[in-house]
């Protein structure tokens, strides 16, 4: 059990209360608390404030527990590779992991070795990276590249590209991203690799389309405009490439991967739709990525997005309270589902929306909308669904 979690269970029983009752309190579900507590999840910034408020616990005192919790976990993930291979480099945090030397006969396949070193370290990279330790995830992704340029592997260089741009990008350093996820696509596309080439045309779309309305909101529509364009072909050719992976497919589980990912560019051209105010053509992305990831493949975590999505539409189109019910529909599963918060650089555009919302609605009416969203999704997610699609006009 962490630190943070201990805290967490002091203060609630400090004030004689139930999990249900400040699971109600803070908006998610008792289970939820109860992970907490046990230390096997950790909330989002947005929820740790609010168990701060009402479990009386300064936020001073707080937030550097969840800080410290959340590298614990991250470094806990990352074991397994240091175990496995100990002679990378790796901070002083971890040099007190056992050595463990005969995991692979490197003398007699070293170029094997290698490899499975390298891929390795790009999993332990994304690991850090969705945990917010961008720097450990520099140290490892450049390890892995080192790697794959010594064995001359376009395909390991490309993947290993595509972290380095995935990582710069969530740390808002968006033109270094650039470089590294238009070469990511660049050699995935030279070796004929539709699905890693499809899953980078769609990480480059999403850093084209955060760059856009930035550019958007410091006054530069035109630059703003081009690079949502540039977005938008990119998760065009993006859902071409799963939708054929689809059709020539043979197994079940990879044909879920390939719909679900033409189900994530068709979600991610939405955002783009509504970004440039063509709504009826925002919702029919939606719908048709609804229909995808809850009636074909009950993907909930993937909902999170479309919710999101859906949230960001309705505020466009100044339809507050259903801004706000979705938004709070779309924070319960990020917290509960997908285990890692949303990227500070795709925060900030989910915090400029909240920002227009609360400027439109009272405290009182956003927050009653907000819990309803969260409400429903923990009580009767087919109810979600239904208010989703009957926003959309499917119903």
């Amino acid at each position: 059990m962490t630190a943070f979690a201990e805290r967490i269970r002091q203060a609630r029983e400090k004030q004689r209360k139930t999990k249900k009752e400040i699971a109600e309190l803070v908006g998610c579900t008792p289970v939820f608390i109860g992970h907490i507590e046990s230390g096997e999840r950790l909330p989002s910034d947005e929820l740790s404030k609010r168990l701060a408020h009402y479990l009386k616990i300064p936020i001073k005192e707080l937030f550097p527990l969840l800080e410290t919790a959340r590298r614990e976990k991250s470094l806990h993930a990352l074991k397994r590779v240091a175990e496995r291979f100990p002679d990378i480099e790796i901070r002083d945090s971890l040099e007190a992991i056992p050595e463990i030397t005969n995991y692979m006969n490197r003398a007699r396949n070293p170029e094997e070795y290698a490899k499975e070193r390298a891929k390795w370290l790009n999993e332990a990279a994304n690991i850090a990276r969705t945990k917010g330790d961008y720097t450990f995830a520099h140290t490892l992704v450049d390890e892995a590249m080192r790697i794959y340029e010594k064995l001359e592997d376009p395909k390991g260089i490309a993947t290993s590209h595509g972290i380095k741009g995935l990582t710069l990008y969530e740390e808002g350093k968006c033109v270094e991203a650039r470089v590294h996820l238009e070469e990511s696509v660049r050699l995935h596309r030279e070796v004929s690799d539709k699905d890693d080439k499809a899953y980078a045309l769609k990480n480059l779309g999403r850093l084209l389309r955060n760059c856009g309305n930035s550019a958007q909101a410091r006054g530069e529509l035109k630059d703003g405009w081009e690079l949502l364009e540039q977005a938008r072909e990119k998760f065009e050719e993006s859902k071409k490439l799963y939708k054929s992976l689809e059709n020539t497919l043979a197994g079940a589980k990879d044909k879920a991967t390939a719909r679900n990912g033409k189900a994530s560019a068709i979600y991610n051209l939405g955002t783009v739709e509504t970004d440039e105010s063509n709504f009826n053509e925002a919702r029919r992305c939606y719908q048709d990525s609804l229909k995808i990831f809850w009636d074909e493949e009950k993907n909930r975590g993937a909902m999170a997005w479309v919710f999101e999505g859906i949230a960001t539409l309705a505020a466009k189109e100044k339809q507050w309270t259903h801004a706000a019910q979705f938004f709070g529909a779309a924070e319960v599963l990020h917290e509960v589902l997908l285990y890692f918060p949303v990227p500070p650089v795709e925060r900030a555009l989910y915090n400029r929306v909240i920002g227009e919302i609360r400027e439109e609605l009272d405290d009182n009416a956003l927050l009653t909308a907000w819990w309803e969203g969260r409400r429903m999704v923990m009580e009767s997610f087919e109810q979600c669904i239904y208010e989703a699609r009957k926003y959309l006009g499917a119903i």
